[in-house]
Formats: C-alpha cells, sequence, structure tokens
C-alpha cells in the first residue's frame, strides 16, 4: 500500500490530468522515468498473476480444492493490485484509459433457463449443480453459452465416427480380435480393449445427444425469446434432429457417414499392432485439440479420461509389439516369413533413394548404420539409375478407340470389317 500511495503522488507529481494554466508539462525526461516507473511497479503483480494463473490452467498438476482456492485467492488478489495501479496511473497522467466497468453477470441457473425456455416443455430437460448454476457468468456470454452446447456436439463427431474415431478402433479391434487364429493372451488382448473402445462409443454418443437436448429444431423457436437461440440453431447440424431424432450420428464432424473401410484387420498381429499405434496417435492428436476447442467443464472432463486411455493404448500396443518379437511369432520386415531374394535384397532391401538436390537426408539414422530389423546395414544412394528401359506400350485395342501410335488405314479398315 506505501508503495501505490508513492506511486500515485509520483504520477501525479510528474503530469496532472489538468495543469494549471502556464503550468509545465513533464520534459521528455520526466516521460522516461514515468514509463521506468511503470514498468518497474506493474511488473511483479503481472508476473505473479501470470505465474499463478498458469499454476491453475495445468493439466499437469494435481492440485486439491484447497489448493485451488488458495491459488484463486491470490490471483484476485494480485488483479485487484494491478487495478489499483493501472487507476492510479490514469489518475496521475491523463494517459491511460479507464479501466472498464466490468460487465454485469448473471448466474449459469439463469442461462440454462433461458435455453430450456427455447423448446417446448416436454423437452425441457437442463440441469446443472448447486455450484455450477451459481457460478456468474458475463451476461454478453450467455448467447456463447448457447452456442457451445451445439458446437461441442458437432466437434464430438469426429471422434465418434471420424477415420480414427471411437467406432474405428472398436471395431479394429474387434475384428481383429475374432479374426485372430493364435488363442491365448493376445486374442484376449484384442477382444479386451474392442470392448473398452465400445464404451467409450456409448460415452461420446450420450454426451452429443445431451448436448443437444435444448438446441431450438427451428429458427421460429429458436428466436422466440432470445436472439441467441438463433445462432444456435444456424449451428446446427439438422441431421442429428431428422436422422438422429435428437442424438448422435455415425458420422463424423462435417456429417460424413462412418465407413467400414476405415478399419484394417489383416491377420497379421504385427501389421495390425502397428497400425493400432497410429490410430490411438491420431485419435489423442483430436482430442487433445477438441480439449482446446472448448471451455464446457463436463466436456472437458470425459475428454480427459479419454486422453489417459489413449496413453495406456499407445503404451499397450508398442508393448504387444515387442512381445510378438520376443515370443519369436513375429519380426521385421513384415512379413518376415516371406522368403526374399537374396540378389535383389541386397541391391535393393536397405538402400536409401536420394533424389534431392541435397545430400540432407544423409544424416539421418535411415541413410546409415544398421537396420532395425538387425538384418542388414543401411546404404546412401545419392545417385539413383534406371534398372529398366523406358517403357513403351504397344497400341491397344482399335475397338476402343484410344489415341494409338502410327494408325494407318489399314487398321481403320480393320476395325470396320470387324464391326460390320
Amino acid at each position: 500500500m506505501r508503495v501505490r500511495h508513492g506511486l500515485r503522488d509520483l504520477l501525479r507529481g510528474l503530469h496532472p490530468i489538468e495543469p494549471t494554466p502556464g503550468e509545465r508539462r513533464p520534459a521528455a525526461a520526466d516521460s522516461e522515468l514515468l514509463l521506468r516507473v511503470l514498468c518497474h511497479e506493474f511488473r511483479t503483480p503481472i508476473s505473479t498473476l501470470t505465474s499463478l494463473t498458469r499454476a491453475l490452467a495445468d493439466e499437469r498438476r494435481e492440485l486439491t480444492e484447497d489448493d485451488r482456492r488458495a491459488l484463486s485467492e491470490l490471483a484476485r488478489d494480485q488483479a485487484a493490485h494491478l487495478q489499483s495501479l493501472l487507476c492510479d496511473a490514469t489518475a496521475g497522467t491523463g494517459v491511460l484509459t479507464p479501466a472498464p466497468q466490468p460487465e454485469p453477470a448473471v448466474a449459469l441457473a439463469g442461462i440454462l433457463r433461458e435455453a430450456a425456455a427455447l423448446v417446448p416443455v416436454g423437452r425441457r430437460r437442463a440441469r446443472a449443480t448447486r455450484r455450477a448454476a451459481s457460478c456468474p457468468v458475463p451476461a454478453g456470454r450467455t448467447r456463447q453459452v448457447l452456442v457451445n452446447l451445439v458446437q461441442n456436439a458437432l466437434r464430438l463427431q469426429e471422434v465418434l465416427g471420424g477415420k480414427w474415431g471411437e467406432m474405428t478402433v472398436a471395431n479394429q479391434y474387434l475384428f481383429q480380435g475374432w479374426n485372430c487364429r493364435l488363442p491365448g493372451k493376445y486374442k484376449d488382448l484384442l477382444l479386451d480393449v474392442g470392448t473398452e473402445e465400445m464404451g467409450h462409443v456409448e460415452m461420446i454418443v450420450t454426451m452429443i445427444t445431451r448436448l443437444l437436448d435444448n438446441a431450438p429444431l427451428s429458427l421460429t423457436e429458436g428466436i422466440a425469446e432470445d436472439p441467441g437461440g438463433a445462432a444456435t440453431y444456424a449451428g446446427e447440424n439438422p441431421a442429428h434432429f431428422i436422422h438422429g431424432g435428437g442424438g448422435a450420428l455415425p458420422a463424423d464432424s462435417n456429417g460424413v457417414p462412418w465407413n467400414g473401410a476405415f478399419i484394417t484387420a489383416s491377420g497379421n498381429l504385427l501389421a495390425d499392432f502397428q497400425l493400432n499405434v497410429t490410430a490411438e496417435a491420431q485419435g489423442r492428436l483430436q482430442v487433445a485439440r477438441l480439449f482446446n476447442m472448448t471451455d464446457d467443464p463436463g466436456v472437458k472432463q470425459m475428454l480427459r479420461f479419454l486422453l489417459a486411455r489413449d496413453t495406456m493404448h499407445q503404451n499397450m500396443w508398442l508393448a504387444a509389439i515387442e512381445q510378438l518379437k520376443e515370443d519369436g511369432l513375429e519380426d521385421m520386415p513384415v512379413p518376415e516369413a516371406f522368403p526374399d531374394s537374396g540378389e535383389f535384397t541386397e541391391e535393393f532391401g536397405y538402400t536409401y533413394l536420394s533424389f534431392s538436390s541435397g545430400t540432407d537426408a544423409n544424416e539421418g539414422r535411415w541413410a546409415s548404420g544398421p537396420t532395425p530389423d538387425g538384418k542388414g546395414e543401411f546404404r546412401y544412394g545419392d545417385s539413383p539409375r534406371a534398372n529398366a528401359p523406358e517403357p513403351v506400350l504397344p497400341p491397344g485395342d482399335p475397338r476402343l478407340y484410344g489415341t494409338n501410335p502410327g494408325v494407318a488405314g489399314s487398321v481403320k479398315n480393320t476395325v470396320k470389317s470387324k464391326l460390320t
């Protein structure tokens, strides 16, 4: 407090808002001093506030409710202190604009009532915990709260029915397990994880359906009592209601239906397990991106769970790959059992072919040293050469009317004779 009053007095001494007639405005040296004072005084609260908010937002930190409450109180104190400094600087210099008045806030329960009012009585199913219902929300954000409900539903469709979504991995693991001819731990592994992923499908379907509960069915219904409903209606996918009756769809975020061609069950476990690692990596990548696209705490909580399970599954499939090799069942390259030609393997099996103008690729692990399968040494080929003459295709069947080289009248007559 003593420092703050000192700043106020210094600022007012340097640069009064309303100088009296003939009063001297601060010289350049005074302005520089003013800037140094401002930077010095603002540095500590800004740095502290930044550190506290980062600690609260860091998902890797395990914070208790008491920890979060204490950090939040400290952050509020620092924010209040910073606001006081800004007010002092404004009063002392007249340079900084006054701090904006805080936006009126309404309880979340009030927003939910407004959302429920957008739909017929029989479909009003807005719920919130007592703690969430009393949470203050800036009035200007009420429209965004309504829109977020629908947008979250659309985004979650990708991790449900997209190429790398839960429907894909669930069916992929189950088909790999059903097709597995090796009884025991590997078959159990595939069927166990496939069954778990079906549970993830149910979780996401349920979340999408709940997010759609209060969405308006028409523009008229949307704007009946709140213009925010129009924005909500504009962001909807009508197929959610026309095809799904207000529920999730077996489709991606663009509404493209899920396709069974997304799944792979080759019968070779090493090939399949390597693809499963990719599927889990792509799925976790998309879930992580979705996490940063929503501020809905319920959606975030579900995504945290999915991220944790995707972490486990990536590690699990990598461990399963190593187990296959240790058990002597499969090895690199896939399929290991194929009898390679010694001549072709020697010349082409471990040679990196460079078609670039430089030689940067030669610095990579793939251009020299032992190969991961332990059966050869990488070589770097910086001068690829043709291994066969340039292909020349013979004339095609003239009845297909393609453009052939050297088409003569005799060929045309031959065609006519065959057709008549």
